[in-house]
């Protein structure tokens, strides 16, 4: 058993990649613990089943989170290996002009991604909405060709509040017609949000004259999802084709497994 790990910004998600018979079996769910609860890492190992023998993570939040998962791990006999962002994997190339600057949750997240695609398929674009937001985009050739990063909606909201003597913090979904000072907040951070990704849709459209699928995931999704649906539906650029967007509830964990089936089938 292979422990799998995504290592974020606010929380940890885990998940196990086994073998039975050479046949490939995962977590049915994801365990989430916060950042601050790591503890609790080690306490869920011991109720597997089998005792893992490895582990292979995506971790974004420090040397200083790393080391704190790395020595629970340890305390259950499992060592562990952070993957690095590298220039091709799987078949899918690393276009950003220093490949191990990618974020390893992005790289790992796009071949995750990948292996859900057929051979021939149009572009595709992987949104993660969550602490902060990454839009990434994968060519029909497999190339990863830009991606963009904006704060998250609540550091959004948390800018306006620390950064203006009378705005306040806010939660809550978009309006159509903003009448107060909260609804125009909840608005212009959807609406910042949803442009963002449309951008990003249309940038791709206009290159590969295709239209790309859509990828999301990450804890802020729920908040979105409508505003986001409702502005990709008003500006689909091609009526021939349903614009697809698919949630995805692990993209990080799905790419770590891949990696791990390599790690498998050389040891």
């Amino acid at each position: 058993m292979i422990i799998l790990i995504d290592s974020g910004n606010s929380r940890i998600k885990i998940g196990w990649l086994d073998y039975k018979m050479n046949v490939a079996r995962r977590e049915s769910h994801a365990a989430i613990f916060d950042n601050l609860n790591i503890k609790s890492l080690s306490q869920w190992i011991s109720t597997l089943p089998k005792t893992p023998i490895y582990a292979i993570g995506s971790n974004v939040a420090g040397k200083q989170r790393e080391a704190i998962i790395t020595n629970e791990l340890h305390k259950v006999g499992c060592d562990v290996n952070w993957i690095s962002s590298t220039k091709e994997m799987f078949g899918l190339t690393n276009n950003y002009q220093s490949p191990y600057m990618l974020g390893t949750d992005r790289w790992a997240s796009m071949i995750g991604i990948l292996s859900r695609q057929t051979i021939d398929h149009p572009p595709f674009i992987v949104a993660s909405f969550g602490t902060a937001t990454t839009i990434d985009t994968v060519s029909p050739d497999n190339i990863f060709m830009n991606g963009i990063i904006l704060p998250g909606t609540f550091m959004m909201r948390q800018a306006l509040t620390n950064g203006t003597a009378n705005l306040p913090m806010t939660n809550g979904n978009s309006t159509r017609f903003s009448t107060d000072t909260i609804k125009a907040i909840n608005s212009g951070v959807a609406a910042a949000q949803s442009g963002a990704l449309m951008k990003q849709y249309t940038e791709a459209f206009h290159i590969y004259k295709q239209i790309p699928n859509i990828y999301v995931t990450g804890g802020v999704w729920p908040e979105l999802e409508t505003e986001i649906r409702n502005l990709l539906g008003k500006t689909n650029l091609d009526n021939r084709k349903k614009i697809e967007i698919s949630y995805i509830d692990r993209p990080v964990l799905d790419g770590l497994a891949r990696i791990a089936e390599l790690y498998y089938r050389n040891n």
